[in-house]
């Protein structure tokens, strides 16, 4: 799932994958949706979710899965393809890349303190509004900037850290599953010419 999200938003998605006949396991990363909060606090390693992710496989005693990301969940699933080994069979890795993404850490630390500017739902919901693509309605538009504004700002802000710091791009030539990366036209989060590249490394 995205920043600050949960499993939630792939309550569409995991019934068609199902009806493909994969098992869909949809979890939510520490201090996320239904999981408690992570013990030392907002996680601001993506590697600490990947490792998590890796950890619910094994307690679910899973060795073999397919992974699919989006945003941070994204850089996440890039992540578990460098780090899985032979155990990933495949990776879809959306509206993310391998290097660390473009956000100001300095700022987003700030904010971790509430400050006076416009209200974070506000930016939430606006800023969500503006990065979902133009093949979207305007109905789901809202309703997906919505969902977004339920977001925990402490931990949203904390994913988006991770997402400022977080860099496995070295490691894209030992991926060794197939991989598919997507990048939308509208997304201001991400440089698809800069996806393309992480794609044009993994072999």
């Amino acid at each position: 799932h995205t920043a600050g999200q949960s499993g939630v938003q792939y309550a569409h998605v995991a019934a068609d994958l199902a009806a493909l006949g994969y098992r869909v396991i949809v979890p939510d990363f520490p201090g996320h949706g239904r999981s408690e909060p992570a013990a030392h606090g907002p996680v601001t390693d993506l590697g600490e979710y990947a490792q998590f992710a890796l950890t619910v496989l094994d307690q679910l005693g899973i060795d073999r899965f397919v992974v699919v990301g989006c945003s941070i969940g994204g850089k996440i699933t890039i992540d578990l393809a460098v780090r899985a080994g032979s155990r990933i069979r495949a990776a879809v890795a959306m509206a993310a890349g391998a290097d660390a993404g473009h956000v100001s850490v300095r700022g987003l630390t700030r904010e971790l303190n509430d400050i006076s500017t416009p209200s974070r739902s506000d930016r939430t919901y606006w800023g969500t509004r503006a990065v979902v693509g133009s093949a979207v309605s305007e109905e789901r538009r809202s309703v997906i900037a919505r969902m977004h504004c339920r977001e925990d700002p402490i931990i949203s802000n904390s994913d988006l850290i991770g997402w400022g710091r977080h860099d496995v791009s070295a490691n894209l030539p030992n991926i060794a599953c197939p991989t598919i990366l997507v990048a939308g036209e509208d997304d201001l989060w991400i440089d698809a010419e800069a996806i393309r590249r992480d794609a044009e490394s993994i072999p």
